[in-house]
């Protein structure tokens, strides 16, 4: 609903206009707000549970984006394409249109990017990450006395219309792929279209499926093996998925993952002598793959996933 009062189409194109914006709290017992009330709500139930946002703006208009935590390299592999995220510094972001409020997220996610995509290219759409912009204004508390909203979505309601959403998009993103790759399996008795397979799996969440392929052909593949180590390092299970990266090393001394899965897992393990000596050689193997994980190489505990863009905590890297 467009503000009457203060329109963001039109205060955006005055650089001495002040607009009226809501807190989130107000938004929601409102159940309106204008695109800026929108982003900011949206923006602000991310932030609150650790995911990094954005806002996007064009010609009049203002919305949401948020922070993949992946590598550029990494999302195209996963989505196909960069066509539909926004890439900026290494950092890659989904753009959500928070207006499309009857579009569901796939629909919000491609107006969205149509946008980014529109606009770029003439460059007047531009990215502002929330977290440098509260450097300028640190974030405040909402007014009131702080208690929650009288009346919260229902909790079944929501979570049947997420897992609809997200068993779409990735049936939608996988099929044809997966396919191609259940051909080449029965045709073919090379591990690697099944390792491949649960790789496709894995970018995608399903991991029970992931790791039901891995374990067909981990006797006789490193690549199998370290993606079995990833699977055990995402559910934190850091002393298996250590096992399974030693195992491969085992098998290919060289294998430039699973050097980096042990020096991951003998981080989190807090065994930070033998991490390091694992990503020296990893470097000497692998530069590039090393310089994103540099934190490794410290020797310290590090408390923030991603650290001054040198790596990932929580990230692994999946054997192709």
């Amino acid at each position: 609903m467009v503000d009457p009062q203060s329109a963001y189409e039109e205060l955006s194109q005055d650089a001495l206009a002040i607009d009226f914006v809501q807190f989130p709290v107000q938004t929601l017992e409102y159940r309106a707000g204008d695109c800026d009330d929108l982003a900011i709500l949206y923006n602000a139930l991310l932030e609150a549970v650790g995911v990094e946002t954005a806002f996007v703006t064009t010609p009049g208009h203002i919305y949401a984006a948020f922070n993949l935590d992946m590598w550029p390299a990494d999302a195209e592999r996963t989505f196909g394409s960069l066509e539909n995220l926004i890439v900026e510094d290494d950092a890659v972001w989904v753009p959500v249109e928070i207006t499309a409020l009857r579009e569901g997220f796939i629909g919000a996610w491609e107006i969205g990017a149509r946008q980014w995509r529109q606009y770029s290219s003439t460059d007047e759409a531009h990215i502002h990450l929330t977290r440098q912009a509260w450097q300028v204004y640190p974030a405040v508390a909402s007014p009131g006395d702080g208690t929650m909203l009288s009346t919260l979505p229902d909790r079944d309601r929501l979570l049947s219309r997420y897992s609809q959403s997200l068993e779409t998009f990735i049936n939608r993103s996988i099929y044809t792929r997966e396919q191609q790759l259940l051909a080449r399996i029965r045709s073919s008795a090379d591990a690697r279209p099944i390792n491949a397979l649960g790789v496709l799996y894995a970018r995608h969440g399903l991991l029970d499926r992931a790791a039901e392929q891995f374990q067909r052909i981990a006797t006789g593949s490193a690549s199998a093996r370290v993606n079995l180590g990833n699977i055990a390092y995402t559910q934190t299970d850091y002393r298996t998925a250590l096992e399974h990266f030693e195992r491969a090393l085992s098998m290919e001394a060289d294998n430039t993952v699973a050097l980096l899965g042990t020096a991951m897992a003998r981080h989190q393990l807090q065994d930070y002598d033998a991490a390091a000596g694992a990503y020296t050689r990893l470097a000497s193997l692998d530069d590039e793959l090393a310089g994103r994980y540099g934190y490794l190489a410290r020797g310290v505990e590090l408390d923030t996933g991603r650290a001054s863009g040198h790596g990932s905590t929580t990230h692994v890297v999946w054997d192709e």
